[in-house]
């Protein structure tokens, strides 16, 4: 398995080192005090959240961003996932929240943003527990492009793509909630020479395993 990463990661060449590839325009919550912290690692955009938390006195909210792709390279999806903690404010009482969280990448067009999203996407879920002790809770979901296509622009009035994505959250009064971090991961479209050398590659160990 590692051989096969490491073929992969040879045929993408430079952009499996790239250190980012984001332009981050605005990140924010509705709950005061909240701290989000952008992490950009190669084809990985991170928000690290810290003080967001709803209990019974605040019982929903949200956090929304906005960031460029500052890139040339095409990707075909993109993968969320959302970690947080989860706890009864009272041992016994039964706790449950609720969030959704919107996915949602645009074209831009002559320095205006296509009507049309590249992806409009929706992760949902529900978490629930009684215990009065913080249980993690983590949910994710992979969107497709509709199209793939290269994701930055030479130009700055038209830098190719903006991703915008919000996160709703509502719990029941019983509940004390957190979110500790929110996770991109991008999936580039390997070019024809890469499927051919990771397919050789493959070939290879095939060979090699058969002996």
């Amino acid at each position: 398995m590692r051989r096969t990463a490491g073929l992969l990661c040879l045929a993408l060449g430079a952009a499996c080192a790239q250190a980012g590839i984001f332009t981050t325009v605005s990140a924010a919550s509705s709950e005061v005090g909240v701290s989000l912290t952008p992490v950009e690692s190669g084809f990985t955009y991170r928000l690290d959240v810290s003080g967001f938390e709803l209990n019974s006195s605040n019982l929903s909210g949200d956090i929304s961003w906005t960031y460029d792709f500052d890139s040339p390279i095409p990707f075909d999806s993109v993968r969320m996932i959302l970690k947080g903690t989860i706890r009864t404010s009272q041992a016994q009482q039964f706790a449950s929240m609720e969030f959704v969280a919107s996915e949602k990448i645009y074209r831009y067009a002559n320095g205006e943003i296509d009507s049309n999203p590249l992806v409009d996407g929706l992760l949902d879920g529900t978490f629930n527990t009684t215990s009065d002790v913080e249980v993690p809770w983590e949910a994710e979901v992979t969107f497709p492009f509709l199209s793939p296509a290269n994701t930055g622009s030479p130009t700055a009035t038209a830098r190719g793509r903006a991703q915008k994505d919000t996160l709703y959250f509502t719990i029941n009064p019983n509940a004390v909630v957190t979110v500790t971090e929110i996770r991109q991961e991008y999936h580039p479209v390997p070019e024809p020479a890469t499927l051919s050398a990771l397919g050789l590659g493959l070939a290879a160990i095939a060979r090699r395993r058969r002996k």
